[in-house]
This record gives structure tokens, C-alpha cells and sequence, in this order.
């Protein structure tokens, strides 16, 4: 005996594990404002972030973070965990803009501008007039 194809589908969603549970999606967006992060959060200028390296893959994401600081990223990684499996934010971690198939894009979550963080070292480090620079491992090959 053959299994009906409603049968299937309803055995399919049960094991797909469906999230009927409902969540206003404007409430994640609206909620990384309220985040006290010592850099800042960008809505409206995103275009940027949502353009890789070849110019073949475009996902506008919904928030920029330019941290000031590591704390800002943990903490903005730390509220979209505690969102839950309702939101729909995800986060994708920006340098250079070099990938090549849109990995350091995330369409409609939060894109983080890594290169804010060396800009605020920088600023810091003028500021107390303290600057040392860290050395790098040498190069082989």
C-alpha cells in the first residue's frame, strides 16, 4: 500500500520540525538601536555592505555595525542569540569587502564592518598618545 501524497507532506513538515510560532520581525530590527554599543548601528546607508568583491552577489542587509570596540560585536552577537530561533537576523562579519560568492553578506540581518574596529584602535591610541604598534608574524614563502 502507497502512502497518499498528503500523508507525505504531513509526515515531511512534522520532521522538518516547523516553527509555528509567530514573531514581528520589525521588533529585531528595532530592538539593535536600543543596544549600548560604543560604536554605532547605520539603517539607512547599507547599500555598501550588501556588494562582494566580484559585484555578483547583492543581499541588503537590514543594519551596519561599525564597532568601536570587540565588546560592541559580542555584545550584537550575544542580543541576536537571545532573539531566538524567531528572529530572522544573522550575522555576517565584513573586512576588506573580498569574497568572492557574498560570504560576508547577510541578507536582511546585521553586517559587521570589521575595519571600524582598527579605525577605533587607531583613534584611541591618538588620543592617550600611547601608540605601539603590534608586531606581525613574519611572512614565509
Amino acid at each position: 500500500m502507497r502512502a497518499s501524497p498528503i500523508l507525505k507532506l504531513f509526515v515531511a513538515l512534522l520532521l522538518t520540525g516547523i516553527n509555528s510560532r509567530k514573531s514581528d520581525p520589525d521588533a529585531s530590527y528595532t530592538s539593535l538601536s536600543s543596544l549600548d554599543v560604543d560604536g554605532r548601528f547605520t539603517f539607512d546607508d547599507v547599500s555598501e555592505a550588501a556588494m562582494d568583491f566580484g559585484h555578483r552577489y547583492h543581499h541588503l542587509p537590514s543594519a551596519v555595525l561599525h564597532p568601536g570596540s570587540v565588546t560592541d560585536v559580542a555584545e550584537t552577537v550575544r542580543h541576536v542569540f537571545q532573539l531566538g530561533p524567531g528572529s530572522r537576523l544573522t550575522v555576517a562579519a565584513r573586512g576588506h569587502g573580498h569574497s568572492l560568492q557574498g560570504q560576508a553578506q547577510a541578507a536582511g540581518g546585521i553586517v559587521v564592518r570589521m575595519e571600524s574596529l582598527r579605525r577605533a584602535q587607531e583613534m584611541r591610541c591618538m588620543q592617550e598618545m600611547n601608540c605601539t604598534s603590534t608586531p606581525r608574524p613574519a611572512r614565509s614563502g
